[in-house]
């Protein structure tokens, strides 16, 4: 039996064991396809495997994956872990730690393998499983996920566990009615069984369902008599009486609580809003651009652009922009390339505001605009609340004449909070097709905030492309002629790339010359850019042109699923993977074909920019990716659900007609460089923020 000196020992030694550079840390092997059960079998082996966990300090644990997302530090993290786990072999919340840190990481390969991995030690449990599926969705999409969980349950489960995760995975891809159904047989199976109603209770609570999730705990309450059940139940009863406080008719407007309140909320800012002395000005005054990061994705770039663009106007031409300009980013720290653009903004001297730092109700709730919103406000999403709390009083204080917010995500965190700070002009800019279409992306309170939102004096929508605007006004039941089209503008930057990207090339060049044709893209390589089905198409084209080659630019979390993947087909020594690049111009000139085939696109900057390269571009008719070029004349569009044996048909005919490819990038580079120039691009947003306080598009 172990005593409690054993333990204190015990971790006393692991203590010593996690600090850098000690021999345990020198064992760990990250390199291996599963570290965890290396670290496990270890463990077991030198007979830790037995005894209780009461040594293990789990908020420790939680402690070191906070920090890993903050220094950005996983490999470090996942080591002290790792050790850990050598000591406490069967502590499966430290197991599950770990395999979190490679998913933070952007490492979805081995966490995939991680949760594996523990799916195969504990074959039930729950999280392992729905892990599994979810990184599945992420890396491949929704058919495949709804493929592995079809295999994974061929049928409803019958137990506890298995009933859990299979209602949890339903619920992962969108099927509501199924996970309904699963968690109401899971309480008939399970009446007795406490945790059945807890876990159905908690599940609706966490949608916002309150008064669905009220109901299962009062059925609870009669067939089981346990006080976590009652526990539950009176705070959920508390927690209503609160709401119907606040909106007295809740239950009328929406089973979502958020809604309701939201709904509310918004009725009694619009009715307060009054911007007639600010918004008839004919001079763009003080500017803000809000939007959720600075990393290297292609609306981050346009915002750059358009931030320094306006910069530079400095008070010239018929309309002058006085300024300042400000750009304010919600989270400089949630990804790892979130500063990708800071040094451009530092340069032309705009400034960076990061909202997750800036104080809640402006350092004073007495004082705080948000004040008379409290009881509201903690009946909300959390990003949503977030944003009001800690940005309301910081743009009243600025003062903004436009309030430019970029991306969906942005106005779901920030709409309210710019309406709450009277600002007079407010630019709902977005990027890509309506959260509706994009599956994960979408929330319940999205309709409410943008149908209010539009419904204000001074609101204004712009989108990137003709595509996008039918969309939202069909999702919205606005008029799309109301939306605002601006297209992007491209600026084809050239610099001298560095050495290494120099000595990479070269190295590539010298064992795949002569290339019959090299086929080249820049991205992020996540599920929406199928960077997977990129490669099948290019294995697909190497059995009809074996001299054909490939440059991929670009990271992200699917990079190292993509590597593999092509390390699978055999095909790896023929693609270069060149990592993140600021150096797009150059890479760009060593392919003769881009080819981009996205599931989702707004109006994707690098198909003009290959083009302004003289590259013509091959895409998927995703969004509005058709509007960057002349099909047929500066490039080509394939249909809407390609397979890689089409993809690789049309790049065989271009192939084959050196002459027209060549033909096609010298148009591509005239059309583009005219119809997507930062100077149009500048002019169009200057009259959108002129125009932002005539009638909204609802």
């Amino acid at each position: 039996m172990i005593t409690h000196r054993d333990l204190f020992d015990l971790a006393d030694y692991v203590g010593k064991a996690i600090r850098p550079g000690t021999t345990e840390q020198r064992e760990i092997d990250l390199s291996d396809p599963d570290p965890i059960g290396k670290a496990v079998a270890a463990g077991v082996a030198a007979g830790r495997g037995r005894g209780p966990f009461a040594g293990l300090n789990y908020a420790a644990i939680r402690r070191v994956r906070r920090n890993a997302r903050v220094t950005r530090d996983y490999r470090q993290a996942a080591i002290e872990l790792l050790v850990l786990l050598r000591h406490r072999p069967h502590a499966i919340e430290l197991q599950e730690a770990i395999a979190h840190l490679f998913a933070d990481s952007g490492d979805l390969t081995k966490a995939w393998a991680a949760w594996d991995g523990i799916a195969r030690r504990y074959p039930n449990l729950a999280n392992a499983l729905v892990a599994k599926i979810a990184l599945t969705r992420m890396q491949e999409g929704d058919e495949a996920a709804r493929a592995m969980i079809a295999e994974q349950f061929p049928r409803r489960p019958q137990e506890f566990e298995p009933l859990i995760a299979y209602a949890k995975a339903h619920d992962l891809i969108g099927d509501e009615e199924e996970a309904d159904a699963a968690y109401d047989e899971l309480t008939q199976l399970f009446r007795d069984d406490k945790e059945s109603w807890l876990a159905a209770a908690t599940r609706l609570e966490t949608k916002g369902r309150h008064w669905g999730a009220a109901a299962v705990l009062e059925r609870g309450a009669r067939y089981t008599r346990a006080r976590p059940v009652r526990r539950k139940l009176s705070n959920m009863n508390a927690l209503l009486a609160n709401l119907t406080a606040v909106v007295p008719d809740a239950r009328k407007r929406s089973q979502v609580t958020s809604i309701s309140v939201l709904s509310r909320l918004f009725e009694e800012v619009l009715a307060e809003r009054d911007i007639s002395q600010r918004a008839n000005g004919h001079a763009l005054g003080s500017l803000a651009m809000l939007t959720g990061s600075l990393g290297s994705g292609g609306a981050e770039r346009q915002l750059v652009n358009v931030a320094i663009g306006l910069s530079k106007m400095n008070g010239a031409g018929p309309r002058p922009v006085r300024g300042p300009i400000r750009v304010m980013a919600r989270s400089l720290k949630t990804r790892v390339d979130a500063r990708f653009f800071m040094p451009q903004l530092h340069e032309a001297g705009v400034p960076v505001t990061e909202i997750e730092t800036l104080p809640q109700y402006g350092g004073n709730i007495a004082t705080s605009s948000v004040r008379p919103y409290v009881s509201a406000l903690k009946f909300l999403p959390y990003p949503v609340s977030n944003g009001a709390i800690r940005l309301t009083d910081y743009l009243r204080q600025l003062n903004p004449d436009v309030v430019q917010i970029w991306q969906d995500g942005m106005v779901y965190t920030s709409g309210l909070a710019a309406l709450l700070a009277g600002v007079p002009r407010i630019i709902l800019t977005l990027r890509t097709m309506p959260p509706v279409d994009r599956g994960s992306s979408n929330h319940p309170e999205y309709p409410v905030i943008y149908k209010s939102l539009l419904r204000a004096p001074g609101v204004t929508m712009s989108v990137n492309s003709r595509f996008a605007a039918e969309r939202y006004g069909d999702w919205l039941g606005v008029d799309p002629a109301g939306i605002q089209v601006v297209h992007n503008g491209v600026e084809l930057t050239t610099s001298t790339p560095d050495a290494d990207a120099v000595e990479r090339f070269r190295a590539f060049d010298a064992r795949t010359s002569p290339a019959a044709i090299t086929v080249g893209s820049v991205m992020r390589m996540d599920g929406n850019k199928r960077p997977l089905l990129w490669i099948d198409a290019a294995a697909k084209l190497l059995e009809k042109i074996p001299s054909a080659r490939f440059i991929l630019v670009g990271d992200g979390p699917l990079r190292g699923f993509a590597a593999s993947h092509a390390q699978a087909l055999g095909i790896a020594s023929r693609i270069l993977f060149a990592g993140r690049s600021t150096h797009v111009a150059y890479w760009l000139s060593k392919m003769d074909l881009f080819m981009l085939l996205s599931k989702h696109e707004g109006l994707p900057n690098v198909l003009i920019e290959a083009q302004m390269a003289g590259v013509p571009a091959l895409t998927t008719p995703a969004g509005g990716a058709p509007e960057t070029l002349i099909p047929g004349e500066t490039g080509l569009v394939t249909p809407p659900a390609p397979d890689a044996d089409a993809v690789a048909a049309m790049i065989v005919g271009l192939a084959e007609n050196q002459s027209r490819l060549k033909d096609m990038g010298q148009k591509g580079r005239e059309w583009a460089t005219d119809a997507f120039s930062m100077d149009r691009m500048l002019s169009d947003t200057v009259d959108l923020f002129m125009r932002a306080n005539e009638r909204p598009a609802a």
